[in-house]
């Protein structure tokens, strides 16, 4: 299955049919198994391309699959080793005036901020590089983020 859906986020000239296998990959990435998979076949590099795109049909959905990857405290420091962090406090930086898909940058930033602090060192490594200050910055967003 991983194979299948990273044959297509790979080689598929077709945005839609990447977008809807990153979706299923962000779904699959809650499952620790899976999440152990993907890190044991080394697919972390096509995930962190994806989600340091321009084009939000591809990046909020990668990123989405790193936020949820980071719910397995034994992958944090691997994916903050892909900058997760840095990928994170920069999807944060959208302005109130942005597209709606582009508001939704926030609300993945927030939930992969919080699933790489799980410990009190990597809260206090996402405190120096700036993550607490993004936190601050979307909760004083005029656009809601939940």
């Amino acid at each position: 299955m991983v194979k299948f859906f990273f044959i297509r986020i790979a080689k598929t000239d077709d945005t839609d049919v990447e977008k809807w296998c990153l979706i299923a990959v962000a779904r699959l990435s809650l499952a620790a198994e899976f999440g152990n998979k993907l890190a044991a076949m080394d697919k972390f590099g096509i995930l962190f391309v994806k989600a340091n795109d321009t084009i939000a049909g591809r990046k909020l959905p990668a990123a989405l699959a790193i936020a949820n990857l980071a719910t397995n405290k034994m992958l944090r420091v691997r994916l903050i080793k892909y900058r997760a962090l840095q990928l994170f406090v920069g999807m944060s930086q959208v302005s109130s005036n942005a597209r709606k898909d582009m508001q939704d940058f926030q609300r993945v930033a927030a939930l992969g901020i919080r699933n790489l602090s799980g410990s009190f060192d990597l809260r206090a490594l996402a405190g120096k590089m700036g993550a607490l200050e993004a936190v601050v910055k979307m909760l004083r967003a005029k656009v809601s983020l939940f």
